[in-house]
């Protein structure tokens, strides 16, 4: 799900929010800033200047001004990084009604709406709805763009991953393959589009046991993001994350644990301590000490954030589960290890 957003001047982060009602300028300004903050990945930045445009373009404009419906967009978007995802959709859900109505149902930004609501929807799990509106996508775009427009592409792309979330590999896969051919022709290798198709092939071929072509996948697309963004982009560390995981399943797992250790102190840093990404690399990075018996090392990692996920999502939550459940694993492999040393 992205924001549609171009080239952003250079703007002070001490926008005075309070004139903006009174000065289109400054609003202007705010709102590249809101954009620019997005495409950084600096979501909780985002937030409060996507809502300060909309609050005082909306008096200006109305509600229904493409403008602010493009604002809207962009927060609900921001709201779907920030994993808020019940905001989110009624935010998506808002913005394509009204974009249907003063657009029509074959503008771009109303298809752009109905690509981001599917996404949600992936997320969520409702596949059924998903993949309508990704196909409707894709017949209109294919339509009006043609099949290589990269708006055409980002609907493939999108229900490739739908079929890959299903474990349909063998439909995700030709999709997969012919996006990254097509990004790579029109927009080069090294376009953000181009590194997400090339991401999501490299995820195909490696949960088909296919790693050694995961690997060149997954290194091209990481050496080009450090070239590109700066070294805490989530973007950048979904790479190295994905990247770590390779190594971990090809059992070199010395260079699986630098990348790890990497990428969940930076996402400590970057995302908080609770959000689900940092969450997964603390588990990542248990799984590769388990794997090398450093069993005291992988407790250390899961008990410094299972207290702090409980409180923020519950004791009954799947993210709490997934960190007792590899707690459990290896508490177990501490207990048999000592019982081995104790009767030697």
């Amino acid at each position: 799900m992205a924001v549609k957003a171009g080239d952003h001047p250079r703007i002070s982060s001490k926008s005075p929010l309070s004139n903006l009602q009174a000065n289109a300028q400054v609003r202007g300004a705010v709102a590249n800033l809101a954009n620019s903050y997005y495409a950084q990945g600096k979501y909780e930045k985002a937030e409060p200047l996507f809502k300060s445009c909309i609050d005082a373009d909306k008096k200006n404009l109305g509600d229904n001004h493409p403008d602010i419906l493009s604002l809207m967009n962009g927060l609900a978007n921001t709201y779907y990084k920030l994993n808020r995802y019940d905001e989110a959709e009624a935010l998506l859900a808002d913005v394509l009604t009204r974009r249907t109505e003063v657009l029509g149902d074959e503008h771009p930004d109303t298809l752009n709406s109905m690509n981001n609501i599917a996404s949600l929807y992936l997320t969520k799990k409702k596949y059924t709805d998903a993949e309508s509106i990704y196909k409707s996508c894709i017949a209109v775009q294919t339509k009006l763009l043609g099949a290589n427009h990269p708006d055409t592409l980002n609907s493939v792309n999108n229900l490739a991953s739908l079929y890959y979330k299903q474990k349909k590999y063998d439909l995700a896969e030709p999709l997969f393959e012919n996006c990254l051919f097509v990004h790579r022709a029109v927009l080069g290798n090294d376009h953000m589009d181009t590194l997400t198709s090339m991401n999501n092939l490299a995820n195909l071929y490696s949960d088909t046991g296919r790693f050694e072509m995961a690997e060149v996948l997954y290194i091209c697309s990481l050496e080009t993001r450090k070239a590109v963004l700066r070294d805490d982009h989530p973007d950048l560390l979904t790479s190295m994350n994905n990247l770590g995981t390779c190594y971990c399943d090809l059992k070199r797992f010395d260079e699986a644990e630098e990348i790890y250790f990497v990428c969940f102190n930076k996402r400590r840093e970057v995302l908080g301590g609770v959000h689900p990404d940092t969450l997964l690399s603390a588990r990542n990075l248990a799984r590769v000490y388990y794997e090398c018996k450093k069993y005291h090392e992988a407790e250390v990692i899961l008990n410094s954030t299972l207290q702090s996920a409980i409180d923020k999502y519950g004791a009954d939550h799947q993210l709490v589960d997934n960190i007792n459940n590899s707690l459990a694993k290896i508490q177990k492999a501490i207990t048999e290890s000592e019982s081995e040393s104790n009767n030697k």
